[in-house]
């Protein structure tokens, strides 16, 4: 089978298990770690991780996430999709997944806008789905072959639905619009090795805002495989009831490209 046909397959399964698993599938995540690529046209990459223990603790995580891209000169398609699950002594503790599409197109010098729209559902954050519409202004601060550093400027609007689990006097819809801000900084040393670092702030007003940073690095085996590791630091102002404002995560990865 050749290697088109591959990714296409892979593309198939993660979609079947991104939709079936919760039937609300598809708040914002980190894709400017899958924006490094200087290739045109169509391309692609994706990972698939699955852990588990057995004996005095019994536990399974899986992990897919897949990208795709579609690039020219002065315009930019991508496609992210992620589901996580994850049980612990036969009981559901994780279960959760990620959709992002967005189109970036060259303005003057160093200038672009960007479109996107991004989903989500988090069971264990009760968060039902969330929605999101928005543009932004991005500016290329640096970037060569090695180093590059990317500044954007934007307002999304969001609309979420919360579990019904939560109390009766909670709104289980809200709607509102949020300002997002964006630093991307990626460097990549002489042995093909790199590392990136993405800070966003999102604020709704000034007692409501978001946080999220990225750092980590990636090491090339071949033309195809590499391997990552990645750490995340989310906060919220005002989460949902009873859901931590803080959450700190780390992932590594063998990943597949073309």
């Amino acid at each position: 089978m050749s290697k088109d046909k591959l990714y296409i397959c892979f593309n198939f399964i993660l979609f079947l298990n991104f939709f079936l698993v919760s039937s609300e599938s598809l708040a914002f995540m980190n894709i400017e770690s899958l924006r490094r690529t200087k290739k045109t046209g169509y391309h692609g990459s994706g990972s698939f991780r699955v852990s588990g223990a057995l004996g005095n603790v019994d536990k399974l995580i899986s992990d897919n996430s897949v990208s795709n891209f579609y690039k020219t000169t002065d315009t930019e398609w991508l496609l992210f999709l992620n589901n996580r699950y994850g049980e612990a002594l036969s009981k559901k503790n994780t279960n959760k997944g990620k959709a992002h599409l967005r189109y970036t197109v060259k303005l003057k010098q160093q200038w672009g806008l960007e479109l996107f729209s991004q989903g989500e559902y988090d069971e264990f954050q009760r968060l039902s789905s969330r929605y999101i519409l928005g543009q932004a202004l991005r500016y290329s601060a640096l970037d060569t072959t090695k180093e590059s550093l990317f500044l954007g400027f934007g307002v999304f609007y969001e609309w979420e639905k919360l579990s019904e689990e939560l109390f009766e006097n909670t709104p289980l819809r809200q709607d509102n619009y949020r300002f997002n801000f964006y630093l991307s900084y990626h460097y990549e040393l002489e042995s093909k090795q790199t590392y990136f670092l993405t800070l966003y702030v999102q604020p709704y007003k000034f007692e409501d805002f978001r946080v999220l940073s990225s750092m980590g690095y990636s090491i090339p085996i071949n033309s195809y495989f590499s391997v990552s590791v990645e750490a995340n630091y989310f906060y919220d102002s005002k989460p949902t009831f009873g859901v931590e404002k803080t959450d700190l995560n780390y992932l590594t990865s063998l990943n597949y490209s073309f």
